[in-house]
């Protein structure tokens, strides 16, 4: 609809000002110029945004190493943990965060074998909205990390570093780290067999994306001198992800090499992943959805990114399909 106005605009100026003899060459090219213009405004949508320097980032810095909530003692509250789950949550996402927790996060109250603790990291907040959510929150559950960052989506790679820093000081003891984003559903029984039963530990293990174009416009976009190549490497998806604890060090001391990029799943997964030497896995791939959820997943699938249904619901589809509560007809 833009596009068809100002065309005609357009057209309508260069008539009057080519008049009847020059009239189809100059409205040609006036049409012509105006498309061009249009053309590459849409084209680069989404590249007019604020990121940080391209540059290898220094871990010492304080948005990577100050909290302003910290939660020290967080994977020392329960003994023998098998995996800490941090999650990518923004401050308003209240209602997302509470249904994680009423849900697979809540896995270790149906099956005490479920050593696993979730946390949720968030940046600076924005308004005094988000600071009344944020106090209110931390002090009735004490389960948000919160990092001294511009919580953008275009600092999501400051985040996860920030997230890594803090689980490396705190958490290192804990075999497993798996991250997650605030909207995932995942069957932490067959998870939990999984990491129990895997023969290796010097891998991601996730849903890989391998032979990715890179994104000149829209949402992904990534400037070429941000990222000059066309492809990006083999990374995993980042509605969530695992990988063996001792080996997050090694991604944080890649970042000391590896210039910085704001699509946080392609940096620390496959930019990182690929200078520390942290080959990513193919084995989990069946066991994603990355949309819908059905039936005939229970007992398949792992993790959901969007199941496109309310969590509630089947979350308690789940513990009947492994036992833990009387079967319903939902």
């Amino acid at each position: 609809m833009i596009r068809v106005s100002l065309v005609t605009r357009t057209r309508h100026f260069c008539k009057w000002l080519a008049g009847e003899a020059r009239r189809h060459l100059i409205l040609s090219l006036c049409v012509f110029v105006t498309l061009l213009f249009i053309n590459a405004a849409i084209y680069n949508y989404g590249c007019d945004y604020m990121s940080p320097p391209s540059i290898p980032v220094d871990m010492n810095s304080t948005h990577l190493n100050q909290f302003l909530i910290k939660e020290a003692d967080f994977c020392h509250r329960q003994t023998n943990l098998s995996f800490i789950v941090y999650i990518h949550s923004s401050l308003d996402n209240v209602e997302k965060r509470q249904e994680t927790r009423l849900t697979w996060a809540s896995a270790g109250l149906y099956d005490p074998s479920v050593r696993m603790a979730v946390v949720f990291m968030v940046g600076q907040a924005k308004n005094k909205y988000e600071e009344i959510i944020l106090s209110e929150e931390s002090h009735r559950y004490h389960d948000i990390v919160q990092g001294n960052y511009s919580d953008t989506y275009h600092m999501l790679s400051y985040k996860a570093l920030s997230s890594l820093n803090w689980l490396t000081h705190h958490c290192s003891h804990v075999p497993w780290t798996i991250h997650a984003d605030d909207d995932v559903l995942i069957d932490v029984f067959l998870m939990q067999k999984f990491l129990k039963n895997n023969g290796t530990q010097d891998s991601f293990f996730c849903y890989p994306w391998d032979k990715s174009s890179v994104r000149r416009h829209g949402k992904w976009c990534v400037r070429s001198n941000e990222y000059p190549e066309d492809m990006y490497p083999i990374y995993c998806a980042g509605g969530a992800w695992m990988v063996a604890t001792p080996l997050v060090p090694r991604l944080l001391d890649a970042a000391g090499r590896v210039p910085i990029m704001w699509v946080d799943d392609v940096y620390l997964t496959g930019l990182l992943s690929k200078n520390a030497g942290i080959p990513i896995s193919t084995s989990l791939k069946e066991n994603i959805r990355t949309s819908d959820i059905y039936k005939e997943d229970l007992g398949k699938t792992m993790i959901w990114f969007n199941p496109g249904k309310p969590r509630t619901i089947w979350w308690y589809k789940l513990l009947s399909f492994h036992g833990y509560v009387s079967e319903i007809d939902v």
